[in-house]
């Protein structure tokens, strides 16, 4: 079969792969294999925009994600925190399920093994509508039941926001459009095996950026990092257990013995303050999912340093670190600014650890 004249236009030549042997294997970033990736995506956007003339029919859903310009993905899924007594009082929670978008719309090095070598954390621009005001998000990624990688949002939004409510309005089959994808810069290169252990220290909506680093670990066999998770929210039942999808991933991810998850609620359930019976439906998960859940504390300087299990558990402070893994391990702290701003403080000025070790992965 002769090839398509598009792919042998002189002026527009498609990319070499390179060699085998042109990468250095030392964990370079970029990789020569991460530069040909994004040479070979820009060169199929110009392919379709030279196809995309009268006559053409190309579906934008098909392209990668761009830069500048919205291009619909349809939303498999939308799952909502449903409202209640137990609804988070000043965020809309959700969580948005996409199965069109392939590593290669998301741009290179954002899922499987090659995200661990990203120079930091991907994000996406969401906008429910044309014309809406759009915001920024960070996709993770999970095997779905069918084991097809399945790409998510988790949402945090104002209650009366149009992003609110154009996240409410969609549903299955539901075209969202997206741009993307945009990297916060990082100076830790999570290269396979380059730490002994992973700290995550997460507040609120900041679990999405630290399941996209647990992701990339745990789904690449040939990464040993060994994880904890601490993920601290203000109520279980809004932010997790009225969420099933995210309970499902969060269960799957638990089942790696390489990671340890910690839950931390500030709230109290409804039953131990006096105002009605505690939430039921999911409570029992997060029990086998996390190996402890906290309530009624904040994530703080004692709960991380203190003598509680969480610190005994976490052993973050200096005396407790093996001297083996010290420099040989790393922290990322992801949350609001004043949230990682004092995780930073008590890692860095009272744990002791070397400040090029803790990154905040927002």
């Amino acid at each position: 079969m002769s090839p398509d004249p598009k792919d042998t236009d002189p002026d527009d030549p498609r990319p070499t792969m390179p060699a085998d042997s042109d990468c250095c294997g030392t964990g370079c970033e970029p990789c020569v294999f991460d530069l040909y990736d994004r040479d070979l995506a820009a060169w199929k956007r110009r392919r379709l925009g030279a196809g995309s003339g009268a006559g053409s029919s190309v579906d934008p859903a098909a392209a990668p994600l761009d830069q500048q310009e919205f291009r619909p993905f349809v939303a498999a899924r939308v799952h909502l925190s449903p409202p209640g007594p137990h609804a988070h009082p000043r965020s809309l929670v959700s969580l948005v399920e996409f199965d069109d978008l392939s590593s290669a719309r998301l741009g290179p090095s954002l899922t499987g093994p090659a995200a661990i070598g990203a120079p930091g954390n991907r994000h996406v621009w969401l906008r429910p509508s044309l014309g809406d005001p759009s915001r920024q998000y960070t996709p993770f990624w999970w095997p779905g039941p069918d084991g097809r990688p399945r790409v998510y949002l988790y949402c945090k939004t104002a209650p009366e926001s149009a992003m609110s409510r154009g996240i409410a309005a969609a549903g299955a089959g539901t075209a969202l459009p997206l741009r993307g994808v945009s990297a916060t810069p990082s100076s830790l290169c999570l290269s396979p095996n380059k730490f002994q252990r992973v700290t995550l220290l997460a507040a609120g909506s900041g679990i999405a950026a630290c399941l996209q680093i647990l992701s990339s670990i745990l789904l690449n066999d040939r990464d040993d990092t060994m994880l904890d998770l601490v993920w601290a929210v203000r109520d279980d039942q809004a932010e997790i257990v009225a969420l099933p999808a995210l309970l499902d991933i969060l269960a799957a991810m638990s089942e790696y013995v390489t990671l340890r998850p910690h839950l931390v609620v500030s709230s109290v359930p409804l039953a131990e303050s006096g105002a009605g019976p505690a939430p039921d439906p999911g409570h029992g998960r997060l029990g086998r999912i996390f190996r402890s859940v906290t309530r009624g504390q904040r994530l703080d300087q004692d709960l991380l340093l203190g003598q509680g299990p969480v610190a005994r558990m976490l052993g973050l402070a200096a005396a407790k670190r093996p001297a083996l893994t010290r420099g040989r391990e790393a922290a990322f702290l992801c949350g609001p600014a004043t949230f990682t701003r004092e995780m930073r403080r008590v890692l860095v000025d009272v744990a002791g650890w070397p400040a090029e070790q803790v990154e905040e992965a927002n």
